[in-house]
């Protein structure tokens, strides 16, 4: 496969929070102060086996970056396992992304909240796809951390998914480890059960 790096780029070469995809190697990016390099690398090989992890995908950005894996959590083959880091915008940029976008986070507290709330969020507008429940666990890493459980109904009889998302800020360094879990029979997850799928990848991410 593929390496697969998504650069961080905007009008007139500005950065905001858009990405594009594209083939890139990450030298040829320099990350903001705080944003450490090759998040493939955070997580060791004990924990991938833990979960069957295999490396899908990564990308990179001034602002952001991340892995991801394909894993068989809940026993559900090729779930794909993200994990995503990012620190705040400098406030030149982020004065300037905010020409396109409606509001951009301009610290670590605004983007942890930021990226809490996006976790119980759908992301796209649907008439038929909607987040029916949310769940939230406070846990002890880092600064700050909370697990969050959305449950998505797509509309259809039995069609339901959960997206699981740990949100950590350590300084000025947020990051989400997500995954999405699908089920046809209503087979759902809380947010215990949900906080020992992930414990073996966060706490070799976090401590």
């Amino acid at each position: 496969m593929a390496v697969t790096a998504v650069v961080t780029l905007g009008a007139a070469g500005l950065l905001t929070w858009s990405v594009l995809t594209a083939l890139a190697s990450p030298a040829e990016v320099r990350p903001a102060s705080g944003l450490p390099s090759d998040p493939c690398s955070e997580v060791g090989e004990a924990a991938l086996d833990a979960v069957d992890g295999e490396f899908y995908s990564w990308y990179t950005g001034t602002y952001s970056n991340g892995c991801t894996w394909t894993t068989s959590l809940a026993d559900q083959e090729e779930t794909r396992l993200f994990f995503r880091r990012s620190v705040p915008m400098s406030e030149a940029d982020a004065t300037l992304a905010e020409e396109i976008e409606d509001e951009v986070p301009r610290d670590a507290d605004a983007l942890y909240q930021w990226t809490v709330d996006e976790a119980g969020e759908l992301g796209y507008e649907s008439e038929d796809t909607a987040v029916v429940d949310t769940e939230e666990k406070a846990l002890d890493f880092g600064d700050e951390s909370v697990l969050v459980v959305a449950d998505i109904d797509y509309g259809h009889t039995g069609s339901v998914s959960q997206n699981v998302t740990l949100v950590v800020r350590d300084g000025d360094l947020v990051s989400r480890l997500s995954v999405t879990l699908s089920s046809s029979g209503g087979d759902t997850v809380d947010a215990d059960e949900a906080e020992d799928l992930l414990a073996d990848v966060a706490t070799d991410l976090f401590g």
